[in-house]
């Protein structure tokens, strides 16, 4: 019976925790890619 509401914020958390990490993940990599041009620039 405990386990049951964890199981459920989990389910339900769990879209929002991928899209957040997949935001992440392209934020990363988009300032990477600009401080890699502001190298090259140089």
């Amino acid at each position: 019976m405990l386990n049951s509401p964890y199981v459920i914020l989990k389910t339900n958390y769990a879209p929002f925790f991928l899209i957040a990490l997949i935001l992440m993940h392209l934020y990363i990599n988009l300032f990477s890619k600009n401080n890699l041009a502001k190298e090259m620039d140089y």
